[in-house]
């Protein structure tokens, strides 16, 4: 099965340094997202004061799969 590495990029960043294994780039995506979602949640709306936050995906061999971004922005009062 193909490995796949899940960095977090932001306030915080935090590399994978042991990845996972998936079947295949379909579930690596659907890793990605859910992965997202728990950035969100545990970042306790910090997003809204930082620039962008990443969920980025790599495979065994270095290569971008997909990249999901997270960014906050607020209209002016």
């Amino acid at each position: 099965m193909p490995h796949y590495y899940f960095d977090v990029r932001g306030d915080g960043s935090a590399p994978d340094e042991v990845g996972i294994e998936l079947s295949g780039p379909i579930e690596a995506r659907a890793e990605a997202a859910r992965l997202a979602g728990e950035v969100l949640k545990e970042a306790d709306g910090a997003f809204w004061t930082t620039p962008e936050w990443q969920v980025h995906v790599t495979d065994e061999l270095g290569a971008t799969l997909c990249t999901v971004s997270i960014r906050g922005s607020m209209a002016r009062p």
